[in-house]
């Protein structure tokens, strides 16, 4: 017992004296002046509706895409308009689920000022015209050669779903699976904040 004692101390007296070794080889130079940045620090005194971003609270990126029917669609074009953008895709099932959600809200509210952009995954023509055929959407299918869109706007799952103001602002975000519900409270919102 005596012996573990003795090992335990000289020990703890190692390690004591490595530890003072180390700390009395740090740099201490407590008169050291502070260092003074080279340029002053910019900062952005933009409001951030006028910094296009694909975050709430700034404006919508701006982008322009083909729909199926060969139409140009450009974001900007739809300002005065709550815009859904919607990116989805083919083998996404909840995608699918919410078109008639879509569609539905889009009839009901079209000549008042909603529309929805659905942009797709840059999948081929003939498999997305397979996929909404027999959905009788009204609404634009936007082709996104390349996921370009979708790399502006930082998508990274199906679906996802911005709501964008009339003045072209990003009010809400949703990822996942909008019901009904959701829909109408999105809407209702963005209608009282005016």
């Amino acid at each position: 017992m005596k012996r573990l004692w003795i090992f335990l101390t000289i020990g703890v007296l190692i390690g004591v004296f490595i530890g003072i070794a180390i700390l009395m080889r740090l740099p201490f130079n407590t008169t050291q002046e502070p260092i003074e940045a080279e340029e002053e620090t910019q900062f952005i005194e933009q409001e951030p509706e006028a910094i296009s971003l694909p975050f709430r609270g700034y404006l919508a990126p701006d982008f322009e895409l083909t729909d199926l029917n060969g139409d140009i669609n450009r974001l900007s074009d739809f300002r005065g308009n709550v815009v859904l953008i919607n990116f989805w895709a083919t083998w996404c099932g909840p995608c699918r689920r919410e078109m008639s959600t879509f569609q539905a809200q889009f009839d009901d509210s079209g000549a008042e000022g909603f529309l929805v952009l659905a942009v797709n995954d840059d999948e081929p023509e003939d498999l997305i015209r397979f996929f909404i055929n027999g959905l009788d959407l009204t609404f634009p299918i936007l082709l996104d050669p390349g996921a370009k869109v979708q790399e502006l706007y930082r998508v990274q799952r199906y679906p996802t779903s911005f709501f964008v103001d009339p003045d072209g602002v990003i009010r809400y975000i949703h990822l996942g699976l909008l019901t009904d519900k959701q829909l109408d409270d999105y809407l209702m919102k963005i209608k009282t904040e005016q």
